[in-house]
């Protein structure tokens, strides 16, 4: 049957009868041969005025390898992306139980993944220590909530741990239009479900600085644009 060559491993191809001549598609004219790369193998055996030709298709598979960088650091908010794609994997295993080929990091940690296929394994591993970037948190000063994946949202870009976070925002006449507790909700520029027009409005922010266990108080403008 057609089959998989591991790198460095020639597979044995054998024809051998009794009495019989060889002719192989690479030039060859012994019983058997080894194939050493990927490609489209046939021989044709003759023994008196019998004939019968037999071909294989062999592929080369590479044995596995994998890298994911030097230690490094990034930024809270900041995930970095863990990319052991293999062209020749069979199989991924990460430390967590994960197969995807990437694995999203934003937490200090050690992370080991392990790549196997028919011709082996190999094992890789990264320590990643995640820090605080910023003394503040970061909002953006416009979004498009339009449904296009870009910009959807309003809320803080975080690089900072922070608790006891607070967000309202107020349209140009001074009425609540949005509130929330939670960083990772955004608002959408809604208020109670029924979209807002284009326009500027404020923002008040509230939170305690883990660092140092400080309050903190931001304050701005967003340009909701439609």
């Amino acid at each position: 049957n057609d089959s998989l060559l591991c790198e460095g491993s020639p597979v044995p191809l054998n024809a051998a009868n009794p009495g019989a001549t060889y002719e192989w598609n690479t030039g060859e004219q012994t019983s058997g041969i080894l194939a050493d790369t990927s490609g489209f193998y046939k021989v044709t055996v003759r023994k008196g005025i019998c004939r019968v030709s037999d071909s294989i298709r062999i592929r080369e598979i590479l044995t596995p390898v994998v890298h994911l960088g030097d230690d490094t650091t990034i930024c809270i908010g900041e995930p970095l992306l863990l990319d052991a794609a293999f062209s020749d994997a069979q199989q991924y295993l990460w430390q967590d139980g994960s197969t995807d080929s990437a694995y999203r990091v934003s937490r200090t940690g050690t992370y080991v993944v392990t790549i196997s296929n028919q011709c082996g394994m190999a094992s890789g591993s990264i320590h990643v220590t995640a820090e605080t970037c910023a003394d503040h948190l970061v909002f953006p000063t416009a979004f498009s909530p339009n449904g296009d994946g870009q910009n959807d949202f309003f809320r803080p870009r975080v690089f900072l741990r922070v608790s006891h976070y607070s967000l309202e925002i107020f349209d140009r006449w001074g009425r609540s239009v949005f509130r929330s507790t939670d960083p990772d909700a955004g608002w959408e520029g809604t208020r109670s479900g029924m979209p807002l027009g284009v326009g500027t409005y404020i923002w008040i922010a509230h939170y305690t600085r883990e660092s140092d266990h400080q309050p903190v108080s931001q304050k701005g403008s967003v340009t909701l644009i439609r």
